[in-house]
Parts: structure tokens; C-alpha cells; sequence
């Protein structure tokens, strides 16, 4: 029986697949996590005793804003950039043997972006991504990763054109705010930035699969 993949097309689409699932996993637990820790803050708080109230109010105003659960929620920007550049990597090495090229993804200069970019044009003369795909898209949701990757999603240290960049994603959208210098990121907004990137790496994934079988 002819399989409909190769080894390595199945193998980056099993890490598509585990991306897929560790979002669904906090879309639908997050709001549980929030109601527990809730409940758990006025469990060990003492409500008549002032300093404890404030206290407890504190810890229930910073759960509301998402300041609480920030890492889990911006932990999901690491894992999809993550994912995004292991599959373009690995894509571009199948490419790279595929075609016996001397010249390797990383041996290029500039961001992991711009190399792939001119990886993909000029040395494997392959599509990296279908024409009219959003690079600045590309480019913003790496600077959300980086944010969260290298700096726990804080601003406060950041250069003017991360700050610059992060706001502008803001007031176009209902899923990402900055509160008090901290970059915070909603299910949702994870959800539409998977939905952005999935299409592509899958469909780079069974480009290459169909051209490496030739």
C-alpha cells in the first residue's frame, strides 16, 4: 500500500497536531483555572481582616485583567512560533537535500524570517508561503513571542520599535492589551494567531512532501 506521506511530512504534521491540541487544552481550561484560583484566594484569605481583604482583592483584580494567568495565556505565542520555525527549518533541509544545495537556511544574515525568505527564493527557488500571505503578520506575531520568550511579557526594557509594533496590534485588536508594562494575551487572540499561521505550515508541509517524492 502507497502511503499518502512521507515519514517527514507525517512527522511535522504530528507537531502541527500537538500545537492544536495544547491550545484546545487551555482554551477549555482557563476559565476553570481562573474560577479555582478564585475561589482558592478568599479560601486562605481572612475577608474581616482588612490588610487580608485588600490583599485578596488585589489578587482577584490582577486575576481578572489576565496578569494572573499571562504566562499560560502568552506561552501559546512561544509554542507557535516555535512550531513555525522548526517546520520552515525542517522544510528547507528537505529542500536542501532534496536538491543537493551547499548553502544552508542558517548560514544567511538577518531574522529567522527574513532568512527563510530569501532561503526559499533565491537558493531553493521554492515558495515559502502562497503569494498575498501577511509577512508583517509574520513579523508582529514573532515580536509577540520574543516579548514572552525573553522577557516574561513585559515591555518595560523594550526598544521603540517592539513597543511600537505591540501597540499598534493593540488598538486593532480585542485579544492583546498591555497592562501596567505587562504584554497581555487572550485565548482568543491565540486561537485567530494559530488560525493565521496552521494553514501555512501545513500547506508548506505538503508541498514539500509532494515534491521530495518525485
Amino acid at each position: 500500500m502507497k502511503m499518502e506521506h512521507t515519514i517527514f511530512a507525517l512527522t511535522q504534521l504530528g507537531e502541527i497536531s500537538t500545537v492544536a491540541e495544547y491550545l484546545r487544552l487551555l482554551d477549555i481550561n482557563i476559565p476553570t483555572i481562573v474560577k479555582k484560583e478564585s475561589d482558592r484566594i478568599w479560601t486562605e484569605l481572612d475577608e474581616e481582616d482588612e490588610t487580608e481583604r485588600s490583599l485578596g482583592n488585589d489578587l482577584e483584580e490582577q486575576l481578572s485583567l489576565g496578569l494572573t494567568t499571562q504566562l499560560l495565556t502568552g506561552g501559546t505565542l512561544v509554542a507557535i512560533w516555535g512550531l513555525y520555525e522548526t517546520v520552515v527549518s525542517n522544510c528547507a533541509k528537505a529542500l536542501r537535500n532534496k536538491q543537493g544545495a551547499g548553502l544552508r537556511m542558517r548560514d544567511l544574515k538577518g531574522s529567522f524570517q527574513e532568512s527563510a525568505r530569501k532561503y526559499f527564493d533565491h537558493v531553493l527557488k521554492f515558495d515559502l508561503h502562497p503569494s498575498g500571505t501577511d509577512w508583517n503578520r509574520l513579523k508582529t506575531i514573532a515580536t509577540i513571542r520574543h516579548v514572552f520568550a525573553h522577557a516574561n511579557g513585559s515591555i518595560e526594557s523594550a526598544d521603540d520599535s517592539t513597543i511600537e509594533q505591540i501597540r499598534q496590534v493593540e488598538s486593532n485588536s480585542n485579544g492583546l492589551e498591555v497592562v501596567a508594562f505587562s504584554l497581555v494575551i487572550s485565548t482568543s487572540f491565540a486561537n485567530e494567531t494559530w488560525n493565521f499561521v496552521q494553514p501555512l505550515v501545513t500547506d508548506l508541509v505538503e508541498r514539500v512532501d509532494k515534491y521530495i517524492r518525485k
